[in-house]
């Protein structure tokens, strides 16, 4: 999943306000971070997509914060 497509799958969740993605240089790993604007949307996205499979054993991990 590229940063369009994963902005994408996270904005139908609610609104963001704030997205930054970067590459990993080393692995097929993006790392960012998300602000929504509002906080029961960020907790929906959290329960729905922590822990899903991105395929080849990898798995989205997201953090509240």
């Amino acid at each position: 999943m590229g940063e369009d497509a994963c902005k994408m799958t996270l904005g139908a969740v609610g609104t963001i306000v704030d997205f930054e993605c970067q590459q990993d240089e080393d692995f097929p790993v993006l790392n960012g971070k998300v602000t929504f604007e509002d906080l029961e949307d960020a907790k929906k996205a959290v329960a729905q997509y922590n822990g899903m499979d991105m395929g080849m054993g990898t798995k989205l991990e997201l953090v509240s914060m």
